[in-house]
């Protein structure tokens, strides 16, 4: 990475042109999508699904499966291109349960938005090398997402 690229990627910035100086494509700052956000997905209304954001990294859990099924739990990394509509976001997951699922090491292209205190994610299975084009798209999931 080049000086300006290593201080988007690293620093808690909104607009990396504006520290840059250039674009903020592909930036990594994740700032706009820092903290903790909770919700629902288009699969379960009742189980609440929470990404715990820093920088470019993440944490996602689940909370209300049934007494005896485990809830899935990922960790992993991202990188966001804010400079198209709908805004882009490639997540990669480093560590998961069940452990070893057959998405360890795979990337979801999503978008996403940002209204208000919301925070909707649209992105198909990890290793699916299409992303969607618009937040209606059928078949994949979507995270709604309230910031905490």
């Amino acid at each position: 990475l080049s000086g300006c690229d290593n201080a988007c990627n690293s620093t808690a910035v909104i607009d990396c042109a504006g520290v840059c100086g250039g674009s903020d494509t592909n930036c990594t700052a994740g700032t706009e999508l820092e903290g903790i956000w909770s919700g629902t997905d288009n699969y379960s209304d009742i189980i609440i699904r929470t990404f715990n954001i820093s920088g470019s990294d993440f944490n996602y859990t689940e909370v209300g499966h049934e007494e005896d099924e485990d809830g899935e739990w990922y960790i992993g990394t991202f990188t966001l291109n804010t400079s198209l509509y709908p805004k882009q976001i490639d997540i990669t997951i480093v560590d998961c349960y069940p452990d070893g699922s057959e998405y360890l090491g795979l990337t979801s292209l999503g978008i996403y938005k940002i209204e208000a205190d919301t925070l909707t994610i649209v992105a198909p299975e990890p290793g699916v090398s299409t992303r969607p084009s618009s937040f209606s798209d059928g078949g994949i999931r979507v995270f709604v997402l309230i910031k905490q």
